[in-house]
């Protein structure tokens, strides 16, 4: 998608420093850098959906690949079918990622980014994220308003906005600081795992 982005956009209501201080060590020594998300990260963590990515370190501000993504949602939701096929042209057969796209696909719960690739290899953005949630949690389901909530709700998808609006109600997206959603903006891992977290609990 189009459009500038911060790979540090936080969503609205962060933690703040009092409570901060209250927070205990935990595997990763860099959960101050998204305290929002804390709580999800370790908990998701602690029940073998997300992994770090070093030894002590989760890296919650770096951006989350669409194969990245669909392997959490896959493993977090117990998506039957890695056994499969991938009908995806950009997708290799001996790839990590391959059977939780096999997985995904089967169930119906990804798109590709055109008739025959899935994207590979490209950040995931926050509307494509709410996306793949709706279809796995909540297909079928109708937002009662489509407007009025985003200040750039206009630049969010057609194929996107019934996700993000219902998940946006159901509380388990949120807007930015400033009101906006920028729903083009690639999605950060701590945004990932929050969004998971509300969904499972």
């Amino acid at each position: 998608g189009g459009g500038n982005y911060s790979a540090n956009l936080v969503p609205s209501g962060s933690i703040t420093p009092e409570q901060a201080e209250k927070i205990p060590e935990d595997v990763y020594v860099d959960l101050k850098d998204a305290l929002w998300a804390r709580n999800a990260i370790v908990s998701l963590t602690d029940r073998g959906i997300l992994s770090g990515r070093g030894a002590d370190t989760f890296e919650p501000n770096a951006l989350v690949l669409r194969e990245e993504f669909v392997k959490m949602v896959v493993d977090a939701f117990e998506v039957d079918g890695k056994n499969g096929n991938v009908s995806f042209a950009d997708a290799d057969i001996n790839a990590w990622y391959y059977p939780f796209l096999a997985a995904a696909e089967k169930s119906g719960i990804i798109k590709g980014i055109d008739e025959t690739n899935f994207g590979v290899g490209r950040n995931i953005s926050r509307q494509d994220l709410a996306a793949i949630l709706y279809r796995i949690r909540y297909n079928g389901e109708e937002p009662e308003e489509q407007s009025g909530r985003f200040s750039d709700e206009d630049q969010i998808s057609d194929y996107a906005r019934v996700a993000v609006f219902l998940l946006a109600e159901k509380n388990i997206i949120s807007g930015m600081e400033d009101g906006s959603f920028c729903p083009d903006a690639p999605a950060t891992r701590a945004q990932a795992a929050m969004m998971i977290y509300k969904i499972l609990n």
